[in-house]
């Protein structure tokens, strides 16, 4: 795979410890974020299931979403 370079800068143990992080996140700061920041979060989110808390968007990506 092209993104093996991202296994360095995993932040968390598990897929379940992001999910965590990022539910706790939205819940404490829901009301401080736009709908649209909160959606690229869950983008993030979404896809950063190979390498836990790392992704590799392009911003062209993101807006498309």
């Amino acid at each position: 795979m092209a993104f093996e370079y991202l296994a360095a800068y995993t932040t968390f143990d598990s897929i379940a410890d992001m999910d965590k992080s990022v539910e706790d996140h939205m819940a404490t700061h829901y009301y401080d974020l736009t709908e649209s920041e909160r959606a690229i979060v869950f983008k993030f989110a979404s896809h950063s299931l190979e390498y836990p808390g790392v992704c590799h968007l392009k911003a062209s990506t993101i807006a498309a979403a």
